[in-house]
């Protein structure tokens, strides 16, 4: 498909769905202009994806599941960040780090939060309870019942996708 064809249709798209999706998105995020950034990073998604529309056969359900998914994933990134600012209320203020501070590790946070969301839920656990916790192998097996071998097949997935996502 040529970059005239994909820009051509992209536009197209764009034009018939974009204040339907707008709307759509607006349901689940109850503030306007919200909804306009979602429905705006559906479209870049396709645009950077460089996804083949011609053999999209229902756009509308498929700009709505884009659209979903980055909804939950800003929801997700929210509850960190509430998380993370909770965790951090709590400590005395001689050792509270920076706003600045906060912010990169907010960041860090959601970015390696991103890398792993493909892994099972033991094998982010594990990969936790090694990188925040600090635990060994062994008491990462006992807490999480599993083998040591499983661990380390866990921590080998949980690496391989914080290299993919480029965080080593």
């Amino acid at each position: 498909m040529s970059s005239d064809l994909t820009d051509r249709s992209l536009h197209t798209l764009f034009k018939e769905n974009h204040r339907w999706l707008t709307s759509r998105l607006l349901r689940h995020v109850r503030d306007h202009g919200e909804a306009e950034d979602l429905c705006s990073d559906t479209f870049t998604e396709l645009l950077f994806r460089k996804t083949d529309l011609s053999v999209i056969q229902h756009p509308r359900a498929f700009l709505m599941r884009i659209g979903q998914r980055l909804v939950y994933r800003r929801y997700r990134e929210r509850e960190l960040e509430r998380a993370c600012l909770d965790t951090l209320a709590q400590l005395a203020p001689e050792v509270a780090p920076s706003a600045e501070d906060v912010t990169l590790m907010i960041d860090a946070i959601q970015r390696l939060d991103h890398a792993l969301h493909g892994l099972s839920a033991p094998a982010r656990a594990a990969f936790f309870h090694s990188q925040v916790d600090g635990l060994s192998y062994d008491e990462i097996a006992q807490r999480l019942q599993v083998s040591f071998r499983t661990v380390v097949r866990y921590m080998k997935q949980a690496l391989q996708c914080c290299e993919k996502n480029g965080l080593f």
